[in-house]
This record gives C-alpha cells, sequence and structure tokens, in this order.
C-alpha cells in the first residue's frame, strides 16, 4: 500500500530539482537568444565559469563527443576527465589568460571523445564581462578542424615523400655525373698515357713539347729534350720473358720520373726508348745535372722477383731554340745524338752541336 509524501519529503524534493535546474540552466547572464544561437550552431559551445566548472554545452558539442547525459557534466571541472593531459594543460593555460587579459584567445589541440576517437579543435575562448566590466564567465567556441589536419598531414607525409624521392634522386644524378666525369677522366688518361709504366705518351708528350716551346719563345728561356735508351734491355727481355721485361721497364720509368721536377715530362717512346722534357731552362749546366742524376740512377741494379739485373742509359740531348726552332725536330736531333752515345760505347749523354754530337 503506497504512502503520500510527508510536506517536508516535497519541499525537499522541490529544493533538490531546483538545484538540479540551476546547474543544468545556462549562466544567468545568457539571454534567451543567445542560448538560442549557441544551440543552432554545429560548433561545440561550452559555457564555464570562473572557477572552470562546466555551467552548458549545446547538442553540437554532446553529439561530437558522444556525451548521452550532459547534465552529470554540469558543475563539474572542465576540461573533462577523459581529455588528454596535454589538452587539459593547454586549455587551462589559455582560459586562465582569457580571464587575466579579458581578451579572446584561440589554441589548436587534439582530444578524444568518449568512443575513443580522436578529433582536432580549433578553440576561441571567449570572456564574457558582466555590467562592472569583469570577466563573468567564459564561452569556448570549438571548431572540428580534423580533416583539414588529416590533409595537413597528409601533405606534409606527401612533402616528406616526395623530398625523399628528390634527395635519393639528385644523389642517384651525382653519383651518375660523378661516375661519367671519373669515366671521362679514365678516358683522358688512357688516350694520354702508356699503360704500362704509366708516363705519358707520344701524343701528350708533343702537345706539352710544343706549349713548352711557345712560352719558352715569350720568355727567352730553353726547352730541353733528352732521349734515353736502356743500353741491354734487349737481351735480359729476350732472355728473361716479356714479363720480366715489363716489370724492368716499369722500375726504370719510376726512377726516371724521380729525377724530374713537377714541371718536367716523362715520357715512354716505345720499346725501351724515354723521352724527358725540360721546361723553363735558363743554362745547360741544369740539363747535364738532370742528364747526370738519370745516368746515375738508371745505372743501379734493378731486382725483379729476387733476381738483379744491371742495366745503363744511352741519353741525347737537343735543346730549343738553338738547334732548332721545330719542336718535334728536338726529338728527332735528340735520337740521333743517342746514336752517336751508343756507337761510342754507350752508358753516357750528349748534346747535339749545330747537328754535331758533342760527347760529355
Amino acid at each position: 500500500m503506497n504512502t503520500k509524501p510527508t510536506y517536508e519529503q516535497l519541499l525537499s524534493r522541490v529544493q533538490e530539482l531546483e538545484i538540479q535546474r540551476q546547474q543544468a540552466s545556462p549562466p544567468p547572464i545568457m539571454s534567451e537568444e543567445h542560448l538560442v544561437w549557441l544551440e543552432s550552431t554545429p560548433v561545440c559551445n561550452k559555457a564555464v565559469d570562473l572557477d572552470f566548472n562546466l555551467k552548458y554545452m549545446n547538442a553540437a558539442g554532446v553529439n561530437a563527443l558522444k556525451i548521452d547525459d550532459v547534465e552529470k557534466y554540469y558543475g563539474k571541472p572542465y576540461p573533462f576527465s577523459f581529455y588528454p593531459e596535454s589538452f587539459k594543460r593547454t586549455m587551462t593555460k589559455c582560459m586562465n589568460k582569457a580571464i587575466a587579459t579579458k581578451q579572446v584567445v584561440t589554441q589548436e589541440s587534439p582530444i578524444t571523445n568518449l568512443e575513443n576517437v580522436r578529433i582536432w579543435y580549433h578553440s576561441t575562448i571567449t570572456p564574457v564581462l558582466d555590467s562592472n566590466a569583469n570577466v563573468d564567465y567564459l564561452i569556448i567556441s570549438s571548431i572540428d578542424i580534423t580533416e583539414s589536419k588529416v590533409a595537413e598531414q597528409a601533405l606534409s607525409q606527401h612533402s616528406v615523400m616526395l623530398e625523399t624521392i628528390v634527395s635519393k634522386r639528385t644523389q642517384y644524378l651525382e653519383k651518375e655525373i660523378k661516375e661519367r666525369r671519373e669515366s671521362e677522366e679514365k678516358i683522358t688518361y688512357l688516350a694520354n698515357h702508356d699503360q704500362l709504366t704509366q708516363l705519358a705518351n707520344r701524343y701528350l708528350l708533343f702537345g706539352r713539347l710544343k706549349q713548352a716551346c711557345a712560352r719558352a719563345e715569350i720568355e727567352d728561356t730553353k726547352v730541353a729534350i733528352l732521349f734515353i735508351d736502356l743500353d741491354g734491355f734487349k737481351f735480359i727481355n729476350d732472355k728473361m720473358g716479356h714479363d720480366f721485361g715489363d716489370q724492368v721497364l716499369i722500375e726504370q720509368a719510376k726512377r726516371i720520373s724521380c729525377c724530374l721536377r713537377s714541371t718536367d715530362t716523362a715520357a715512354r717512346y716505345g720499346g725501351d726508348e724515354f723521352v724527358v722534357l725540360l721546361t723553363d731552362v735558363r743554362d745547360i749546366r741544369s740539363i747535364e745535372k738532370v742528364a747526370k742524376r738519370l745516368r746515375v740512377s738508371l745505372n743501379q741494379p734493378v731486382m725483379i722477383n729476387n733476381l738483379s739485373v744491371n742495366l745503363s742509359a744511352s741519353i741525347g740531348i737537343s735543346f730549343f731554340p738553338d738547334h732548332t726552332l721545330i719542336p718535334k725536330e728536338l726529338i728527332s736531333q735528340a735520337d740521333k745524338a743517342m746514336y752517336q752515345v751508343k756507337n761510342k760505347g754507350k752508358n753516357g749523354f750528349q748534346f747535339v752541336v749545330n747537328t754535331l754530337c758533342l760527347k760529355v
């Protein structure tokens, strides 16, 4: 059997409902027109008191956050407990700034709703002032910018991907250019050098000789050609074999290079014949010094595979412009002078003198 409630019970229930109504209603300063506008917008709108307790949230916010009963959040702290800690810190800082400055503050941060869906919000915190120009409460309007953020992130990822592709392509092109340059340099080197001794070949020698003579004519200096033939090489090559002979040529080529300046040129002319080009020659004595160094160095025993062999060198010398004004004739005259040394017993050097050879 049901009992009718007493007057005290009815009064207590009325007071309880009034408290709930007051908590569920927007702040007193909010007009009916303002409330209608907040409810009609698709933006998540919230009203928060100065203690940062939620006083109101419109339907758009309730739907976005997947809240079943918004009234249980009224009078509770904002930001909500299910928001990320980073958002709570940022939003609290912004609300304090809005109250302190009485100015609108904006911020962008992601939140997660009750269904654990991530939403990016651009929030505007607006302080609402009372008749005394004091902050009465805050209106927080949050616009869902998730699509633009996703697009922005996709664009950023695409940019990174493009940068990676461009970087790889650039590296590939740089590698290709480097390899092509190295290939061209190698081809140029092979075209200008003897493959066995790595000395200059005839082509490079003639080019440098022509340039040296032109420069000597301008600077009033001399250019010398030393034509070298290795005495006894043919015998060693025939007896010990071509591989052994090649090693002897390589060793003697190194010795010739060591006797010269960096501005001079050592070339293999053919077989066991070598040509040395001396530039910027000031006097004959400097040529003699080089010839003596070459003779001493080339006369040293050569050790190949624990076998020692002895050679000597016959050297003919001509120089520009005294003996000829034609660069290539310098070589042929030095060659003739070298044969004069051989005919007189080998192992020496001599100069060309007016088409005659002077034995030194």
